[in-house]
């Protein structure tokens, strides 16, 4: 019904029972993720079999009056899915019969090399204009591409998508997430190629593992890292980057002026902190200042070690252009708390939606 209202709501009628986009143009009308449609016990997708009808045969019958048959003309029909396996569904032969069908596969990998390998290079360079860097750096900054599409392809033939597992799917996104994350340290922070790698580590640490469900995965990926670490750098940098790597963007003081103003009460500077010690001193810091500013629901957090983390995971993506974020575990577990705490530290406004 949801389908064939929003049809009908792009068109006009023209004549007897033939309807049409107005002012007698053609309409190109989207249908995203085509095989979502959930299938009933006889094979069938029930919205899908209105989706053929219309392309088979130019209508539907009117919700409103039984048996009234309307023809939808000057109509073009577009849809999109992924490919089905893994939990996800395919749609019946019927109706893939009607559409011009194109597969979209993944860029070489030597396009990938020089779409992000530009990027990387124009803005760690040693001749950049804003901020050169030292030459080791420049040369890790090479590899960088490579290393992260060798990550890629292991993760993406190891970790398959399952019924249990559907959200194993690793694409394109997952690249330009590993180096958007990059982005977010300043160059002048980045004084060797020790830092770098363990800058590059966190965030495929972050865009890969994070994204696993278990601890065995998490594991394998964690070791994965490393290797491709050992195998593109070689063993002497990857036993040097091998330790604990965190990188956290709240551990700066406020900035005041000359005459004492607070000009920035949050300065954000996405670096490296070696232990948990001075983000477990800020957390809690910034806990007190907002207990101070809010009355009602005040936080108690013990903040141990996988908190934390939790919380510098919440962290970073609040400070990303465009990002968002499910949490998924038990009641209880903090969730709520800890997005509160990183909200507030982020410098957010804090709305939360009231069901009735």
């Amino acid at each position: 019904e949801i389908f064939q209202r929003t049809l009908e709501s792009c068109v006009e009628k023209r004549q007897g029972r033939t309807f049409g986009p107005p002012g007698g143009k053609r309409c190109a009308f989207f249908i995203d993720d085509i095989s979502m449609p959930v299938i009933n016990n006889w094979g069938d997708q029930i919205t899908n079999e209105i989706v053929r009808q219309c392309l088979d045969e130019d209508g539907c019958y009117n919700l409103d009056k039984a048996g009234e048959w309307r023809i939808f003309a000057d109509m073009g029909y577009i849809s999109a899915m992924v490919h089905p396996g893994g939990g996800r569904n395919d749609i019946p032969h019927r109706l893939k019969r009607q559409f011009n069908l194109i597969n979209v596969t993944m860029p070489s990998l030597g396009a990938i090399n020089n779409i992000f390998g530009s990027i990387m290079a124009g803005r760690l360079s040693t001749s950049s204009p804003f901020h050169a860097v030292s030459p080791n750096v420049a040369a890790a900054v090479a590899k960088l591409t490579e290393a992260t599409i060798e990550l890629w392809q292991r993760t993406s033939n190891k970790m398959l998508p399952t019924p249990a597992k559907f959200h194993y799917s690793w694409n394109m996104r997952e690249i330009s997430r590993v180096f958007g994350g990059m982005f977010m340290a300043d160059r002048k922070v980045i004084t060797d190629d020790v830092y770098l790698i363990n800058l590059w580590r966190h965030e495929c640490e972050r865009v890969f593992t994070d994204k696993l469900i278990n601890g065995v995965d998490k594991e394998w990926e964690n070791k994965t890292i490393l290797s491709v670490v050992e195998q593109v750098y070689g063993k002497d940098l990857a036993a040097k980057v091998s330790g604990p790597c965190y990188f956290v963007n709240f551990l700066l003081e406020p900035v005041f002026d000359d005459e004492g103003i607070c000009v920035d009460e949050r300065p954000q500077s996405y670096e490296f902190s070696p232990n948990l010690d001075p983000v477990r001193t800020k957390a809690l810091a910034f806990q007190e200042q907002f207990n101070e500013e809010n009355k009602v629901g005040k936080l108690e957090l013990v903040l141990f070690e996988y908190a934390l983390e939790h919380l510098m995971r919440i962290s970073r993506c609040m400070c990303q252009d465009r990002s968002s974020m499910m949490l998924v575990g038990v009641g209880g577990s903090g969730k709520q708390s800890l997005t509160r705490l990183a909200s507030f530290i982020a410098g957010n406004f804090i709305f939360q939606i009231s069901i009735t």
